[in-house]
């Protein structure tokens, strides 16, 4: 009986207060993961080189990071932060944790995070499967935005104050006549990739204000009505007909 009195005293002391302190989780103490570099998925799959993160209270003087309940690290002032890669690790579930020495020599336990450790070869794959999509949808994008108005039409006359009410107006660089930009136009940040309907250029637009609208559309009436695939209506056409001939002889 005295032989298991001293393996028991030995068990409660040591083994069981952590047992006990590991599973009480304080709220105050945060536990957050960054990805340095790598890959990370939203259902919790990551591969690369990730940093553990401890914050959220002013008294902790020590912070010790365990993943699978083996500690990582250890850190002695802010800010409490230890890096690892998932490639030293077995392919599956892990558990982090991370438990703060406060001032008073107590501990706190930080929130417990879960993660499925995956290679790179995985990481990769699932990569591809989300940028395949995407890409696919740029390339639909693009031609849209090239066979669009064949396939929906355009207005043969632009009416000047009316544009479209998603993507504006803008006004042509080379004739400075407004016309309103298409909407299947792809856009790329610096503006739209269109084909200007006066001159049917084809080049970057940037969504024009109103205060340059308004300009162009005075420059259009002094010019005349113009359709927006370049010529010009009967009226106009039978006007500058009659200004030429006055000069001939």
């Amino acid at each position: 009986m005295k032989r298991l009195i001293i393996p028991l005293c030995l068990f409660v002391l040591f083994v069981f207060p952590r047992a006990s302190v590991a599973q009480t989780e304080d709220p105050s103490f945060a536990l957050r993961l960054r990805r340095d570099f790598g890959y990370s998925s939203g259902t919790g799959r990551i591969q690369g080189r990730f940093s553990m993160i401890a914050e959220g209270r002013d008294d902790v003087v020590e912070v010790r990071f365990l993943i699978d309940d083996k500690v990582i690290g250890t850190v002695k002032e802010a800010p409490f932060k230890v890096s690892f890669s998932t490639s030293d690790y077995a392919d599956g579930s892990h558990v982090m944790v991370a438990i703060g020495v406060l001032l008073d020599g107590g501990e706190v336990v930080s929130n417990r995070m879960e993660r499925t450790f995956i290679n790179a070869e995985e990481a990769w794959g699932e990569t591809t499967n989300i940028l395949l999509p995407l890409l696919g949808g740029i390339g639909v994008a693009v031609l849209l935005s090239a066979i669009g108005p064949l396939l929906f039409g355009r207005r043969s006359k632009q009416e000047p104050g009316v544009y479209n009410r998603f993507s504006g107006g803008a006004v042509c660089p080379r004739c400075g006549l407004p016309y309103s930009r298409s909407i299947w136009s792809p856009d790329l940040l610096a503006g739209k990739l269109e084909r200007y309907p006066h001159c049917g250029k084809r080049a970057i637009v940037r969504r024009a204000t109103q205060a340059e609208l308004k300009a162009a559309e005075v420059r259009m009436a002094q010019k005349g009505s113009i359709n927006t695939d370049g010529t010009e209506d009967e009226t106009e056409r039978l006007r500058r007909a009659i200004e030429a001939s006055r000069f001939e002889d």
